[in-house]
């Protein structure tokens, strides 16, 4: 018969002991009981398993502590098995013990071994694995922002490829934190989520997102334990703070992600058509334009190609295939030329098709026709000389409005009825594209040249405040473009206008977000606006952000603040939210604490509702 050596007797009554108690006079499911440890030492970084019974296989309600108060990271959780990382802190004699929600477990001894090198952990001259795993999540959070593009896309790609080049000079210098971030990277099974992101670029995948934010947020949470590795074993501030910009900017791309994905198609129009197809051997040419434009609360995923087809009944005449470097908002082009065959009799039909697809598979398809030696006297802009608008930065309304656009017109048709312009771009409250009479505006029937402010285009300021939104920066895109009185569309001028809003620099309010206990919980901060940088608060300390007046929606006296955890070893952050210089929350207080959920990339933001004190108006520009 086997022997059962002493301590698995004890183990086994204390065990008991807690399983009669629990059941037995608390009338409730058993606490998790530990039988024994894989082994009773280990250094920061290392897997340790714990076997035994009671555990919950959830491991999100579990917790393992070290010497009473330090939370382990736990990678693995069955009823009967944990297995936790054991956690940065000083050498020495520890007790281990389970917390599960029904109570605490018995303790049993562990002992955290001190690093073999008095700077941090002992790495060989090779050991940078960790660093550089670290630099692919860093790399992988910047390639996917900028793939699935979306509010805030730049910031995050902009920060990650700083941070990656940092990371990729400095490597020497955090060597030190290099296996306790592989031990992050190994256990998380990061490897199969990183090569998922990169195949989601790679092979152009469908936006959602759900698994775009736990991707990210998986990043996301990798990078902030990298960056508490490197501060306690390498201490680099400049990596230090670069990840924590890094850090701010996933959760704030995450915060922001539209819940919808892409179902808006792109646009496609015909911009040049021959006049008229002779039966001849001339070459003509045809281009149209393409554009992908996002919608508020839609993903866009960005024009993706482009094609052109020219047919003689069945026959190809010729034909393009264009890739697009995912623009999104703004006009692409694409021009096809063309010859006509020996075949080719007046009173043939040439037929033009034109495709646009976005990287959301939706395509939209264009078709007309041009009879051999018929006429077409549609109106037409030429590209030469340029059109311009001056000057393509304003600010208000008023200034808009004195923008004067300039462009050539002509129309063999002498029948010119009406210019038309549509806007897409960022600042615009509509997008229905605006019409007028050309002989309202004094321009002839068969064209010239057209020079008018934006004030008699569009009418009145009025018109021009109904269309464009002047509370924050952006760029809009104006094409013009006539149609005569048979209501054929002629080709278009394209201009570009940049709103420098004042509003962006006008400050309404100060508020500190930060740690209620100040133990170890850090926080994002995502105001609407690009006014105001998101980043993670250090851990235990407070941070003072301002809100600007284009924070404040059009119409609303409100600011809408978003915070969420980005750490916490206790599962849930102790936040606090102070307000200052005449500000309220809805219930008219200045002050606001909360204990939000720490989930990486799935948590629910504590959204707040501030009332700003009465904003100055911004001073004119100039003034």
């Amino acid at each position: 018969m086997k022997r059962i050596s002493g301590k698995r007797i004890i183990a086994f009554v204390v065990c008991s002991a807690i399983l009669i108690s629990s059941m037995g006079i608390l009338g409730i499911g058993a606490r998790g009981c530990i039988v024994n440890l894989s082994k009773g030492y280990g250094m920061p970084g290392e897997i340790i398993t714990i076997n035994g019974s009671g555990f919950d296989p959830r491991a999100h309600y579990d917790a393992v502590y070290v010497g009473g108060n330090t939370e382990a990271k736990i990678t693995h959780a069955t009823d009967k098995q944990l297995k936790f990382m054991v956690p940065l802190m000083t050498p020495g004699p520890y007790k281990v013990s389970v917390r599960t929600a029904v109570g605490i477990s018995n303790e049993v001894a562990f002992t955290v071994q001190p690093q073999s090198s008095a700077g941090g952990m002992q790495a060989s001259a090779d050991d940078t694995e960790g660093i550089t795993h670290l630099s692919w999540a860093v790399a992988a959070a910047a390639g996917l922002a900028e793939y699935f593009r979306g509010p805030y896309n730049e910031r995050i790609y902009d920060s990650s490829c700083e941070c990656y080049e940092l990371l990729y000079n400095a490597i020497e210098a955090v060597k030190p934190a290099s296996k306790y971030i592989e031990g992050l990277w190994v256990d998380g099974d990061l490897l199969n989520k990183i090569w998922t992101v990169y195949q989601l670029i790679l092979t152009r995948g469908t936006y959602n997102m759900s698994s775009i934010s736990e991707l990210l947020g998986t990043c996301k949470a990798f990078i902030f334990e990298s960056r508490g590795a490197i501060s306690k074993y390498a201490h680099n501030p400049s990596v230090e703070d670069s990840l924590s910009g890094v850090i701010g900017d996933i959760g704030t791309y995450i915060s922001y992600l539209p819940p919808n994905s892409d179902t808006n198609p792109p646009k496609v129009v015909f911009d040049e058509l021959p006049d008229i197809i002779r039966d001849d051997s001339a070459e003509y040419i045809v281009s149209a334009l393409a554009c992908d434009e996002g919608f508020p609360g839609y993903f866009n995923s960005g024009l993706g190609s482009m094609e052109m087809y020219v047919y003689l009944g069945t026959q190809s005449l010729n034909g393009l295939v264009k890739r697009c470097p995912l623009s999104v908002g703004y006009y692409e082009s694409i021009q096809v030329k063309f010859t006509l065959p020996d075949s080719a009799n007046p009173g043939d039909t040439i037929r033009l098709i034109t495709r646009a697809h976005d990287d959301a598979g939706q395509m939209t398809e264009v078709t007309t026709e041009r009879v051999i030696g018929t006429t077409y006297r549609s109106p037409k802009i030429p590209k030469t000389p340029t059109p311009t608008l001056t000057p393509d930065e304003v600010a208000d309304a008023s200034a808009l409005g004195a923008a004067q656009v300039y462009f050539q017109c002509t129309d063999s048709g002498n029948d010119i009825d009406k210019l038309n312009v549509e806007m897409v771009g960022e600042n615009l409250k509509s997008r229905t594209p605006y019409s007028v009479s050309a002989s309202t505006l004094g321009i002839p029937a068969g064209g010239g040249t057209v020079q008018k402010t934006l004030l008699s285009v569009f009418g009145n300021l009025t018109n021009i405040n109904n269309y464009f939104d002047f509370t924050k920066d952006g760029w809009v895109m104006l094409r013009f473009w006539f149609t005569d009185r048979a209501g054929l569309n002629g080709s278009s001028a394209t201009v570009f206008l940049y709103i420098n809003s004042p509003s962006d620099n006008v400050e309404v309010f100060k508020f500190t977000v930060g740690d209620v206990t100040a133990d170890d919980d850090s926080f994002g901060v995502a105001l609407p606006s690009w006014g105001v940088d998101t980043h993670s608060t250090r851990i235990g300390q407070t941070e003072t952000f301002v809100a600007l007046l284009s924070d404040i929606q059009p119409g609303q006296t409100y600011v809408e603040l978003r915070i969420q955890c980005d750490y916490s070893s206790n599962s849930v952050g102790d936040c606090v939210v102070k307000l200052q210089d005449g500000a309220r929350f809805s219930d008219g207080t200045t002050q606001k604490s909360n204990n939000i959920t720490y989930n990486p990339g799935q948590a629910t933001p504590w959204v707040l509702s501030i009332r700003a004190p009465q904003p100055v108006k911004p001073p004119r520009p100039g003034t």
